[in-house]
């Protein structure tokens, strides 16, 4: 997906060009400092626009930020992106992470997204989510993914993640999740499944486990007498 939406930024900004850009600093007494950016050109074979924007404070609980995104359209299709990023200073700060694109053209189109995070102090986690979802003439798909985990004596974590596709030779789906939890009555646990349809058949099939500290302990006492 993302070297096909270089290629049709690539062919929105194709020689000759008008060009447009401008870019603004400033910086405060306090210790912080800001920088925009920004710009946009136009061909005889599409146009395109784009920003660029960081700031950050000086104090120690600052936060610093980064943030960037594009547009194109041309003969070959259509299509954005955008970045953004930051950080929060100090003892309980943390940390995220955002991400997008979306294309449309003659073969299709789709869309993708990124999100992280992370939290500081003792009790902090973290988070991941992803997601792709895209359509052209030979079918249609999505998948995403999720993963999760929580500070602290009883945290836990998690993982998610699902792919979902149809095309003229069939239809399918497969999911899979896993935990996990933290403590002296924490336990884990998994489960799996796939589904699939074809001119040649279908079929499914599932798997799944689970364990708890309760269960351990009481089999263990048996094991032992």
């Amino acid at each position: 997906m993302r070297k096909l939406t270089r290629g049709m930024a690539a062919g929105a900004l194709a020689l000759p060009l008008i060009i447009g850009a401008t870019g603004v600093a400033s910086a405060q007494s306090s210790g912080g400092s800001t920088y925009q950016q920004s710009g946009s050109a136009a061909g005889q074979h599409g146009a395109a626009s784009w920003y660029t924007g960081v700031s950050s404070q000086g104090n120690t609980d600052g936060v610093s930020s980064f943030e960037m995104g594009q547009n194109w359209a041309g003969k070959y299709g259509a299509g954005s992106g955008s970045t953004e990023a930051s950080a929060e200073g100090g003892d309980e700060g943390g940390s995220s992470y955002n991400q997008s694109e979306n294309w449309a053209g003659k073969h299709g189109a789709g869309s993708s997204s990124t999100e992280a995070s992370a939290e500081g102090g003792d009790k902090g986690g973290s988070s991941y989510n992803q997601s792709e979802n895209w359509a052209g003439k030979h079918g249609a798909g999505s998948s995403s993914t999720e993963a999760s985990a929580e500070g602290g004596d009883e945290g836990g974590s998690s993982y998610n993640q699902s792919q979902n596709s149809a095309g003229k030779h069939g239809a399918g789906s497969s999911s899979t999740e896993a935990s996990a939890e933290g403590g002296d009555e924490g336990g884990s646990s998994y489960n799996q499944s796939q589904n699939s349809a074809g001119k040649h058949g279908a079929g499914s099939n599932d798997t799944s486990s689970s364990t708890n500290q309760d269960n351990q302990k009481g089999l263990l006492s048996g094991l032992l007498g």
